[in-house]
């Protein structure tokens, strides 16, 4: 993205389109929003997010859509976040999970882990937006002059494959061009994040270390149990 940034010289003086989509997959809370936060402050770029689970998104019209995105400043930063819940509400099939549902499964998840019982009414509506409109997003002329970064976020990635025809509207060149996966963190990745956090700069004795090391363990085993449940809602979004 940062060589993106300085070639804008390059796509002019060749007539290419100056814009670059990614999609972002993985399980819940494995960081993808994150992710894209940290790269746009590294970039010193501002990031804008339409999340298609919240239930005032499907209010949004095309022309909204569009308008939002005429709105955004040179080079920023979009995330388009949940984007199997915005298929799955522009068509407005029978069965399908739309923007209530995502995120109620959040606040059941939430709950399930604090020993409380799922409280969830789960409803099917259609968005006024269409597929084709949020493609437009990602290659339509407005997304072309403004240097536009985006990344589209899902956890359903194989359910979004599923259907052909929208796999390949939405994974092509000129719109995503390239997939990333992020997993949840290893075993090492938390240990080491723990230590950076509660390290102290001027307390290195080895008492000190122990403790970290015992505490460190303890908080690695509490994040592998967490891992569990969310690899089990990526399994089940992705193959229920």
């Amino acid at each position: 993205c940062e060589d993106f940034s300085q070639s804008q010289d390059f796509y002019r003086m060749r007539g290419i389109p100056y814009r670059r989509s990614h999609l972002l997959t993985g399980p819940d809370a494995c960081g993808k929003v994150f992710f894209v936060k940290y790269l746009a402050a590294i970039l010193g770029r501002e990031i804008n997010i339409i999340d298609f689970s919240q239930t005032a998104s499907r209010n949004f019209t095309d022309e909204k859509l569009s308008q939002l995105v005429q709105r955004l400043n040179h080079g920023d930063i979009l995330v388009l976040r949940n984007i199997d819940v915005a298929v799955s509400a522009s068509a407005g099939g029978a069965g399908r999970n739309t923007g209530d549902d995502d995120n109620d499964d959040n606040v059941d998840f939430l709950r399930m882990l604090m020993g409380g019982k799922q409280k969830t009414k789960k409803t099917s509506h259609k968005a006024r937006y269409t597929y084709a409109g949020i493609l437009n997003i990602l290659d339509g002329p407005r997304a072309s002059t403004k240097g536009l970064i985006t990344f589209v976020t899902t956890r359903r990635y194989k359910k979004l494959m599923q259907d052909k025809d929208t796999a390949g509207a939405l994974l092509r060149p000129g719109r995503c061009e390239k997939r990333i996966h992020l997993n949840t963190p290893t075993k090492n990745q938390v240990s080491a994040m723990f230590h950076k956090m509660f390290t102290e700069i001027d307390d290195h004795s080895d008492e000190r270390k122990d403790d970290l090391d015992k505490y460190a363990n303890k908080f690695v085993t509490s994040c592998q149990d967490f891992e569990a449940e969310y690899e089990e809602r990526w399994n089940q979004a992705n193959n229920g």
